[in-house]
């Protein structure tokens, strides 16, 4: 989507992503890490002058696997190492079934709606 992300322009940039990538991240770390590190890089040289930010990977109600923190923490290194921002939103779905969709995986309107007040408690931009 670089591309496309590119052609648009953007003065922001809000990449969040994670969950599916769990099954890589934990059975290749390193080439997954390397991924993550090469994506904010072209990322960076698509758009030079964008505010890039970048979510903590969000899990469901359920317990949080540990590997989702550590993916987080790769995510925040290869995002500030760009001159980008890095969001630590929490778990605000943990123990929030009512904030799920049906499939127990995707949050529903509600759920978004926690995400998003997790963001706006969270992301504290340079001089505010």
């Amino acid at each position: 989507m670089i591309p496309e992300v590119a052609a648009a322009e953007p003065a922001v940039v809000v990449v969040s992503g994670g969950r599916s990538d769990l099954n890589l991240a934990t059975t290749s770390t390193s080439e997954w890490a390397d991924g993550v590190e090469a994506f904010f890089v072209t990322l960076r040289r698509a758009v030079p002058d964008a505010t890039i930010i970048a979510i903590s990977p969000i899990w469901d109600d359920d317990p949080v696997p540990a590997v989702l923190h550590e993916m987080g923490a790769v995510v925040e290194g290869a995002v500030t190492a760009v001159g980008g921002i890095y969001v630590d939103l929490g778990d605000p779905l943990l123990g929030h079934p009512e904030l799920m969709f049906r499939d127990g995986v995707s949050p529903n309107d509600a759920g978004h709606a926690a995400i998003v007040e997790a963001f706006e408690a969270a992301y504290h931009p340079e001089g505010s």
